[in-house]
This record gives C-alpha cells, structure tokens and sequence, in this order.
C-alpha cells in the first residue's frame, strides 16, 4: 500500500497591519520550508531603510518574524501661516491622510483652500491657504497726514482706524473725525475733507496800483499786483500765500508803483 507524503511547510504568510504581500507571492499556494516571500508596504506606510521586507518558512513550519519593515508615513508639523492657527495644535503625529484646517484672525481674511492634507509623500498638499491682511497703506492726502502713532503701523487689519492730523497751512474743520477705518471689503473708508485750508488777509495795494485776486485768499493761492497808468512796478507783481510759522502769509513783500 502506497504512503502518501506531505511535502513540508508554512501555512498562509502572516498578515501585516503595515504590509501586504507582493503581486508575485500573493498567487502563491504553497510555501515549502526556506521559501520567502516579499511583502510591499500598504498605503499610508513607507519603507524602513536596511531593513528587508521578507519572511521565511522555517524547519519548524512557521513564519520567521516579521520585522517593522514598513513605517507609519507622516508629515512634520503644519506650517505656520501668519495670522491665521489651525486645529491640529493638540495633535503630536501627522500620518498621511490627515486634514488639518486653518483659521484666519479677527480681521483678515483667507484666500484659497482652507485645509491641508498629508499625502503620500510625507509632504503638505500646496498651495497653502494665506491669510489677507484687512487694507494696505491708508492713503496720502494732501490736506492731513497720519499721526506718528499710525505711521509706525505695517498692517490693518479690517475694523482698524487709523488718525490724521492737518498739514502746514491747512486748519481742522469742527465736528468731522480726523480717522479712516479699514472696512470689510479691504479698502479704507472715505476721506471726508475733513482739514480746511487757512486763509490769508486780504492783501494791501500798492500806492498807485491795485490787487488782482486770481481765485481765492486760501492756502496756496496766488494774487498779482498792477501799477496804474503812469507808474511802473518795483519788485514782485506775483505773491502767493504760504505758510509762515504756525499760520499763513503773502510771500515777500508788496511791490512799489514809481512814477514813470
């Protein structure tokens, strides 16, 4: 009577949380004594340098141990972007697949996606979401200019004011706010006119001439002096009204209409 002889080996290769058999010995069905077999690592895991992702079938018919062939892929911490903070602070490990959100500040707003993802490369997804600062620079007016306070700001967020004060030759007009406010859709409020030009005395005539007001007696303005028929003019015709220590004056001095 013939004995049948049962080849021996391993059972079916051990199942690995972070590793799944290759292509090749996955189609295997038997697993004689000193046969390896490979393993490739799973989605979510890379691969442990100098470390070889095999097993093998030993005299006793069981599997060698499997080494950690394969490690959890993770990304470093989230970057940090200015003036916003993500949910993930209380987190210590980021594996690949994990989503981490970002917030903006009080103030600004976020432009693009606002999460990221780990990905399989152990990198952040891009482009990362930013956070828009509220306004840029208030705007330059020609009758005030910012307080020292608000020239040393770099940033505005929206709901920021910032303070004016009146140039040279220019006075407050009551009742109006010296302030611009950074507003919701990222641009400054309107600047009211809120700084008058200061006004000169009216000018004195020459004897025996006369003064032509071009526009006004205002700041800046100008007005020109004329000789009457028969006198012919000694110095400036032109005089215009500028600032003078803490108030405003006629330029120079009026000129002299000589008889001819």
């Amino acid at each position: 009577m013939a004995i049948l002889l049962l080849a021996a080996g391993c059972g079916t290769p051990t199942p690995l949380l972070f590793a799944e058999l290759s292509k090749e010995d996955k189609n295997q069905t038997e697993f004689p004594v000193g046969m390896t077999v490979n393993y490739t690592c799973r989605p979510g895991y890379v691969e442990q340098p100098q470390m070889s992702p095999t097993i093998t079938c030993l005299e006793n018919q069981t599997w060698s141990e499997a080494q950690e062939f394969c490690k959890l892929l993770q990304c470093p911490p989230p970057p940090n972007i200015d003036k916003a903070k993500h949910n993930s602070q209380h987190l210590d490990v980021f594996p690949a697949g994990i989503v981490v959100n970002y917030s903006c500040d009080p103030g600004y707003s976020l432009l693009g996606e606002e999460s990221i993802i780990c990905t399989d490369s152990g990198n952040w997804s891009l482009p990362l979401p930013q956070c828009a600062g509220g306004c840029g620079a208030p705007p330059n007016l020609s009758f005030a200019e910012l307080t020292k306070e608000s020239k040393t700001k770099l940033e505005f967020a929206v709901g920021d004011t910032v303070r004016y004060s009146c140039r040279p030759g220019h006075l407050r007009r009551p009742g109006m706010p010296q302030t611009l406010t950074c507003l919701q859709n990222h641009t400054w409020s309107e600047a009211l006119e809120f700084c008058k030009r200061k006004q000169c005395k009216y000018p004195e005539s020459p004897k025996n001439g006369r003064v032509v007001v071009l526009t006004d007696l205002l700041f800046g303005s100008s007005v020109n002096h004329t000789c009457d028929e028969g006198y012919r003019m000694v110095g400036q015709s032109h005089r215009r009204c500028e600032v003078l220590g803490r108030d405003v004056a006629w330029t120079g001095l009026p000129p002299i209409c000589q008889s001819k």
